[in-house]
């Protein structure tokens, strides 16, 4: 048993009730303007029309189409559900269907990566709990209750992976999630982290114009003045380790395209098969050999500043192909990289020389070390995901940064957003997700995270929603006392 637990379907239609009575008390965030920005006679910027990102006394600032503060205190997955996978374990469920998975419900997942080796079945108990709630019909509504819990809440931004049904009606401030172009794999004898995906070469001819055909599929969205901008591509298999790519790129075979580029700027460089040889203590024949060889690695200083190099390169091609398809879509359109969860400072410092935003999914206890490695242009930076997990609720998954309690999982997300607020990089945090998981285990990888502001039956998580209100009606007055960048 815990606090607003539904056992009945009827239950379902009390938590509506409840709610509407729970505002009755509750006003509206103050002083916003028609994007949610905070408005302060002492800090009104040029009106654009769109969102872009300014300095304010030294630290980093979203500005809004009307020209007013704004900091993205987000929300990650608004109207998106997971299935759970009752595939060989039906007995989990046996008494709850007796015997039968309604087939509106139920569908076929071919998500193989992590748990299951072959396609399975899953069924959606939170779409079944929206149908029961507010009735079938309930996509063309569910916008305006996400409005009104915004208001309500605090919450300014509609974060990554938010369906249309929402961003499009909801008149909240929103982030397009886009992917970059499909890319040829990158293969090789070196050792390669890949955890959601096989590392892409980008320097495939057939990338960038795969990339600018997937970004201008969204023309709608990227001129929408709400859509604050676009994250191109989520956790993307970077390296942690600075060179990994380079040697992976050497023992690569003869016609993988990164090769290709790296022998050229070989050739470039060194002029001679002997030069190379002796810089890199190698005994190639000729530069065809070094296209052919996959056994040799090299380790002298010349060769790591190379191997530096040709990395350095494959990360540019990469971000400057995202930005130049954006720009092309939408030269206002503000273009915010992948979203980091592994990388290095190679791959971040290239980051920041192209994308107007860079971002983090940033799982840690602090924010207070977030920042751009030495030699990087000066950019803001977002956190496009973080969170904390209770478990004393019903499901059982702490997530990434666990607590046991909601209590300390408010005094977290309390100390996390006052860094975030005070470290003059940030303009954003967005929490993941708006609803807890199903307690048996999303499809695909088996989270079942207790890490919503709403449970799975769409009821808010009222001592969380709570905390964020009191960090959003502070937050301005922290964002701009805290001190300036160095």
């Amino acid at each position: 048993e815990w606090p607003n637990k539904v056992h009945s379907d009827e239950d379902l239609k009390k938590r509506t009730a409840e709610e509407a009575k729970y505002y009755e008390n509750i006003s509206d965030v103050a002083n916003l303007d028609n994007y949610m920005g905070h408005i302060d006679p002492k800090y009104k910027f040029e009106a654009t029309g769109r969102f872009r990102t300014q300095k304010v006394n030294g630290k980093w600032f979203l500005i809004t189409p009307e020209g007013n503060l704004f900091w993205s205190m987000g929300v990650n997955t608004v109207g998106l559900y997971a299935p759970t996978c009752y595939s060989e374990r039906e007995t989990y469920f046996a008494d709850y269907f007796n015997g039968g998975f309604d087939k509106k419900y139920s569908s076929m997942s071919y998500q193989t990566r992590h748990k299951y080796k072959k396609p399975h079945m899953c069924f959606s108990f939170e779409l079944r709990n929206m149908d029961l709630k507010y009735g079938p019909q309930w996509r063309q509504s569910y916008h305006a209750v996400v409005r009104n819990r915004a208001l309500k809440w605090g919450i300014n931004t509609l974060g990554c992976w938010t369906q249309g049904f929402v961003s499009k009606n909801a008149k909240v401030p929103y982030m397009h999630t886009a992917s970059a172009g499909k890319a040829r794999r990158l293969v090789s004898k070196g050792k390669l982290v890949e955890y959601w995906r096989p590392v892409p070469d980008y320097f495939d001819p057939k990338f960038r114009e795969n990339t600018f055909k997937n970004i201008a599929r969204y023309p709608k969205a990227l001129k929408d003045s709400y859509c604050i901008g676009v994250f191109v591509d989520n956790e993307l298999p970077w390296q942690n380790e600075n060179l990994a790519l380079g040697r992976a790129i050497v023992r690569s075979p003869a016609d993988q395209p990164a090769k290709i580029v790296f022998k050229q700027y070989l050739q470039n460089k060194y002029k001679s098969i002997e030069a190379l040889n002796k810089a890199w203590k190698s005994n190639y024949k000729d530069f065809s050999d070094f296209l052919a060889r996959d056994d040799f690695t090299p380790s002298t200083k010349q060769a790591k500043a190379d191997l530096a190099k040709i990395e350095e390169m494959h990360c540019d091609t990469y971000f400057k192909t995202c930005r130049d398809a954006v720009k092309a879509a939408d030269p206002n359109a503000l273009y915010i990289s992948c979203r980091f969860a592994w990388s290095n400072e190679i791959v971040r410092r290239a980051a920041t020389r192209y994308a107007d935003i860079v971002a983090y999914n940033w799982y840690r206890d602090t924010t207070s070390d977030l920042k751009h490695p030495d030699g990087s242009v000066d950019k803001p930076i977002i956190i496009g995901e973080y969170h904390f997990g209770n478990q004393d609720a019903g499901v059982f998954g702490g997530g990434l940064r666990p607590r046991d309690t909601m209590a300390e999982r408010i005094a977290a997300n309390n100390k996390y957003i006052t860094g975030a607020l005070q470290n003059p990089y940030i303009v954003g945090a967005h929490w993941f997700r708006w609803s807890d998981q199903v307690t048996s285990g999303r499809d695909g990888d088996g989270e079942n995270y207790s890490v919503g502001l709403v449970d799975i039956c769409d009821t808010p998580i009222y001592p969380f929603v709570d905390s964020i209100r009191k960090l959003a009606d502070t937050m301005y007055k922290t964002r701009l006392e805290a001190k300036p960048a160095k």
